[in-house]
């Protein structure tokens, strides 16, 4: 796994909130940076991929696909969901429909020496040198891939099309780092960890995700919920949303 060393934000006053910027709001698409008035914006310090990873093809022998439950239903927009409960999402990229099952499962604390060798010793906040990062936790999730309406795994080559944050009691955006849901830094520590590419997975088996949220001692802009808002079916971007609290 290879990270880029440094993160950088930029502070706005009266309130501390620090977000990547592939974690925006729902109204953003998810290369956007938004800097509102009580945010502000986090360098985004994602895996990066090779080239070879990311056009290699799939060689291996593939699982048939399920088609979609014959129960499906998927959670309605707005949806707010305790932690344990499930949500049902479909969701569309250029070969058709697929079927997931996600569940917001709990918080776990990771130590700041985690985060610094995550990050290769440096974690920056470019405009207060003396923000202190003291608390990170991790938001996690279960993850389990139920069918699709194609026959092909492999042109499904990623599972980017979730877009994860952790939020504040009032679902406003929390401080946060964006990650891959297939970096393990926010994986449970008893769970598996999720593969960066669908055909990686099992159908119908579990895998576990998180995000991750940091703050200082006085607890500001940690988060303590998720929201998670997927691609629609009809291509007009992040406009699902279910929270979890």
């Amino acid at each position: 796994m290879t990270l880029r060393k440094t993160l950088l934000a930029t502070l706005v006053t009266p309130t501390l909130l620090l977000a990547a910027c592939s974690g925006s709001d729902a109204d953003t698409t998810a290369t956007d940076t938004e800097v509102s008035e009580d945010t502000a914006t986090v360098e985004d310090t994602t895996t990066e991929k090779t080239t070879e990873e990311t056009t290699e093809e799939t060689t291996t022998e593939e699982a048939e696909i399920p088609g979609p439950p014959a129960d499906f239903q998927a959670t309605p927009e707005g949806t707010v969901l305790a932690f344990g409960e499930p949500a049902y999402f479909a969701i569309d990229d250029a070969h058709g429909p697929a079927y997931w099952k996600i569940t917001a499962t709990g918080i776990e604390d990771r130590t700041v020496d985690e985060l610094m060798q995550a990050t290769g010793g440096e974690f920056e906040v470019a405009n207060d040198p003396n923000f202190e990062v003291t608390q990170v936790k991790c938001i996690t999730y279960d993850i389990e891939f139920l069918g699709a309406d194609f026959d092909d795994m492999g042109k499904y080559a990623s599972i980017s099309a979730f877009r994860e944050q952790p939020i504040l009691a009032d679902g406003t955006r929390a401080n946060t780092w964006q990650l891959f849901a297939s970096d393990d830094f926010c994986t449970p520590k008893d769970g598996e960890a999720t593969p960066r590419r669908i055909s990686e997975m099992e159908p119908g088996k579990i895998y576990s995700a998180g995000t991750m949220t940091f703050g200082d001692d006085s607890g500001l802009g940690i988060g303590t919920g998720l929201r998670m808002s997927p691609a629609s079916l009809d291509g007009s971007g992040h406009g699902i949303e279910v929270q979890w609290h």
